[in-house]
């Protein structure tokens, strides 16, 4: 998506064809390198003058417009000591943004050079030049940005990240891990990883030492197929288990708070809630306690969760979880407030307490890395036998018609009085409603054809019926029992892959609600709102503690020069490069939270993987490099001795 080439036409201006701005603008249209120098050289000139309309661009930006104009770009970049931005409305195309846009390569290597300038600079539309450079699909120029410390994602509707080839990317990625040069079995043998791809961009200003989320980069690549393999590169999986390793305190803190709730709430209804018989004193007492853990857990569970609707109000009614949590509470509510209620009433209750409490306790289980595969199966199969169901849900529902027409009890028949007290409860096709249920019922196997009478039309009911096992019971289940094993295959081959994303996921989770800026954007369902009621934020997590989101971060208190250094030969330990006097342990710079002082030892064997990969084909190059050169000296040896052996043979 190259810029359309912008044409400079002669200068007029009221400043006179002598002035010196008139003069170098007109240098640069007219290629005279020589009187251009001439005017920097003796300093007559302001090189950030922006010339008026139509050009409406310094003396750079015009020079970078041009592919042949290389030697005035790098002239002006030697006589400047920085480069100004121009944050004027509408905002005007930064060198680097033109240089992108006109896929000029030559310009974009030298304004790379130039330490002072802003990679990630944002143009009228707030794009910023790797955007630009990923939509042209050159993957040479979106490497070399990524090299300099081009953000990778933003919070626009569709970030550069969307549009890197997941090749370059693991390119990149590859480039994040070094070495210090020494022999891989030497005890001080070091693997560096650099991190800066974590970064995230948040307005034109940004200050890439100021508090951004971090997850949210790996985040949108877990929603990316292309980009999700890349989520088991060391370089990532290293960054997202030193991130567990800070939140992880949190998390155990969760589940364990939850899981005694959990276990006061079944003693209550198993022993105490609904149970009119008498127990015995330590029976009473474990009511008693379990009764006092349920109102305490409720308690904190109802402050969790407004705590969570204040924060974040327009995400909050997005999950599923959040949606049984309500309900739980309400129906805990019930339980342990209205103890007089009626047997029955106290019966469903508890029946729906339980069920609502222990899939809760799953999902939070299935929080695990451990065991996220097995909740991901699940999920999956579950959605997976629904659609499918909903699909044939009008065969199914064909049938329990057929079977209400042809089962139901005739006009001669309601006048017969059953012998058997229990034969009015297995009449199932008497209604529409018991008829649908006993269709279902019969799909897992459970005909019970006794009670089926086929004597009032045998023919068609018989047909009917075998229609019916040979198509649901048959086909449709083993259709059904195919698909899920085909599920259930597919998930376990990416299940490293899965234990990660559920990190990821989880770690995102915690940071939306401490990045309440960041994370917080308005529903499209409500457009129609004021802005201010689209952005409510009723608290902020700053108001009920100090700056909270320093416990998760690892920028840029915890890690200050964005990487790490692992040595492999002393247990692969973990030392942190800093600015200060000397480098730091890992475990040392924690004061909150849980830390870890050595990475994960699969994770530093696919670091050495990429690096012996990399140093290969490195020691390759240079054979070929070599051989090359050889090839070059034997060439030249063979035209020499040619020459010498012409010469010999004339006379």
């Amino acid at each position: 998506m190259a810029q359309d080439s912008y044409v400079m036409e002669p200068y007029i201006s009221s400043r006179g064809e002598n002035d010196p701005q008139v003069q170098l603008r007109n240098a640069l249209l007219e290629n005279d390198f020589e009187k251009f120098e001439e005017l920097v050289s003796n300093g007559a000139v302001d090189l950030e003058y922006v010339y008026p309309y139509p050009d409406d661009k310094t003396c750079l930006e015009l020079a970078v417009l041009e592919p042949n104009k290389i030697e005035f770009v790098k002239l002006i970049l030697q006589h400047m000591t920085s480069v100004v931005l121009r944050m004027t409305e509408p905002i005007s195309d930064t060198p680097i943004l033109l240089a992108v846009k006109n896929r000029n390569i030559e310009a974009l290597d030298a304004l790379l050079e130039f330490s002072s300038f802003f990679i990630n600079c944002v143009d009228k539309e707030g794009n910023t030049p790797l955007y630009y450079a990923t939509r042209n699909g050159d993957n040479d120029t979106v490497l070399k940005l990524l090299k300099n410390g081009a953000y990778v994602y933003d919070y626009s509707n569709k970030p550069p990240l969307a549009d890197i080839d997941p090749r370059t990317l693991e390119t990149f990625l590859d480039e994040c891990i070094e070495t210090n040069g020494k022999r891989p079995n030497e005890r001080d043998y070091e693997i560096n990883i650099n991190y800066s791809f974590f970064t995230t961009y948040l307005t034109s200003t940004t200050d890439p030492s100021s508090e951004s989320p971090e997850a949210e980069v790996l985040l949108y690549m877990t929603r990316n197929e292309e980009l999700m393999p890349l989520l088991k590169h060391p370089v990532i999986t290293s960054f997202v288990y030193l991130k567990w390793d800070r939140i992880s305190s949190l998390f155990y803190s969760n589940i364990t708070f939850y899981s005694l709730l959990w276990l006061c709430l079944m003693f209550y209804i198993v022993l105490g809630y609904g149970v009119n018989n008498e127990h015995s004193k330590f029976v009473e007492a474990i009511n008693i306690l379990t009764y006092v853990g349920t109102c305490i857990g409720l308690i904190l569970l109802i402050i969790r969760e407004i705590f969570q609707l204040l924060v974040l109000p327009t995400r909050y009614f997005k999950s599923t979880e959040n949606l049984m949590e309500i309900a739980l509470i309400f129906v805990m509510t019930a339980i342990v407030c209205n103890n007089s209620a009626s047997e029955s009433t106290k019966q469903q209750l508890s029946a729906i307490a339980i069920l609502l409490s222990s899939a809760e306790l799953v999902l939070l289980i299935g929080q695990f890395p451990t065991f996220s595969t097995n909740i991901v199966m699940l999920r999956t199969v579950s959605w997976n036998f629904f659609k499918f169901l909903l699909w044939y849900c009008i065969l199914i529902i064909a049938f329990a018609l057929s079977f209400y027409i042809l089962f139901r009890r005739g006009e001669k028949q309601e006048d017969q009085k059953a012998t058997n007290p229990g034969q009015e409860e297995e009449e199932f096709f008497e209604d529409l409603g018991r008829s649908l249920f006993k269709t279902i019922i019969m799909m897992t196997g459970e005909f019970d054809a006794g009670s089926i009478k086929f004597s009032t039309f045998p023919v068609t009911s018989h047909i009917i019926f075998i229609l019916f096992v040979f198509m649901v019971p048959i086909v449709l289940f083993n259709l059904l029992n195919g698909l899920a094993v085909s599920d259930t295959q597919a998930i376990r081959a990416d299940a490293e892959l899965l234990g990660h994303i559920s990190r990821i996921k989880l770690i995102s989770h915690y940071e939306s609600v401490l990045f309440v800026k960041k994370y917080a954007h308005p529903l499209k369902r409500c457009s129609w709102l004021p802005s201010s009621l689209q952005e409510l934020k009723i608290i902020k997590p700053h108001m009920m503690c100090i700056k909270p989101w320093r416990i998760f971060l690892l920028f840029p208190d915890y890690l200050p020069k964005y990487e790490i250094t692992v040595k492999p030969n002393q247990d692969n330990r973990i030392v942190i490069p800093s600015y200060w006097k000397s480098d730091i342990e890992f475990s040392k710079s924690c004061y909150i939270g849980q830390c870890t002082s050595y990475l994960d030892r699969d994770i530093v064997k696919n670091a050495k993987m990429i690096i012996n990969k990399r140093t290969c084909v490195s020691e390759f190059d240079e054979i070929k490099h070599t051989l090359s050169k050889f090839e070059t000296k034997i060439l030249n040896m063979e035209n020499t001795l040619k020459k010498f052996l012409e010469k010999l043979e004339t006379p």
